[in-house]
């Protein structure tokens, strides 16, 4: 993929950061728990800073974080390894997918 060459996926991006913030902020504050029992899909993951945030709040979604960058998928299962250390919540499933790819 294209931004494989850039390192886009390794960047720690502000809005990824504003963006998790207010997803762990407004699932937290939520009594329904709109995610419990979801499958999430986050396309673009990166760090998966947003992926992070959704399981940090909601134990039970199924979360798959994707980014095209093959360098993102061991940041992805390291950063989810740690996240659930010694808590119930589980880690994103870290996949290689590029949309652009001829089938």
């Amino acid at each position: 993929g294209e931004g494989a060459a850039c390192g886009y996926a390794t960047r720690l991006w502000d809005c990824s950061v504003g963006l998790a913030r207010w997803m762990l902020e407004s699932l937290l504050e939520s009594p329904e728990r709109p995610l419990r029992g979801r499958r999430v899909l986050e396309l673009g993951a990166g760090t998966a800073l947003c992926s992070l945030a959704i399981v940090a709040a909601e134990p039970d979604a199924d979360v798959t974080a994707t980014d095209v960058d093959p360098a993102a998928m061991p940041l992805i299962a390291a950063a989810g390894k740690a996240a659930s250390q010694g808590r119930r919540s589980s880690s994103p499933r870290a996949a290689l997918l590029d949309i652009c790819a001829s089938a």
